[in-house]
């Protein structure tokens, strides 16, 4: 895997950078198949962002709570997606306030990356013991 080589936090960063200039492109365009093409993109990255950023989660965790906060952790975020789709399909037509929310979610996310330290099993498996 990418992430057991370059670590999580590494290509966590490079997905939520990726998330950020895909909601701008977004709300900066008229163009149509530009956006599709964004949306494209952003639904490719996706599994970047929440795959890695899910794993490096579970691992700080004990290992006796790494299931439950992980089947917790996927519960809100389907929730989250469905709550979202319904909403903007039967309630409202206002979409770009999806778009201006996930920008601000991902710049948060991005600033807050460079705080987090990388993953320990990632540090024991390149031999970087002290670091662990």
């Amino acid at each position: 895997m990418m992430s057991d080589r370059y670590g999580r936090n590494f290509l966590f960063k490079i997905g939520v950078f990726g998330q950020c200039l895909v909601f701008l492109c977004v709300m900066m365009t008229n163009y149509r198949p530009l956006c599709y093409f964004a949306l494209l993109v952003e639904g490719a990255l996706t599994p970047l962002i929440y795959t890695v950023g899910y794993v490096y989660m579970t691992e700080f965790l004990a290992k006796k709570w790494q299931d439950y906060v992980a089947t917790i952790f996927c519960f809100i975020y389907a929730v989250v997606i469905v709550i979202i789709t319904f909403y903007y399909q039967v309630i409202s037509d206002q979409y770009c306030w999806v778009v201006v929310f996930g920008l601000l979610q991902m710049l948060i996310a991005f600033f807050i990356s460079f705080f987090i330290v990388e993953s320990p099993l990632w540090y024991l498996s390149k031999g970087k013991i002290k670091q662990a």
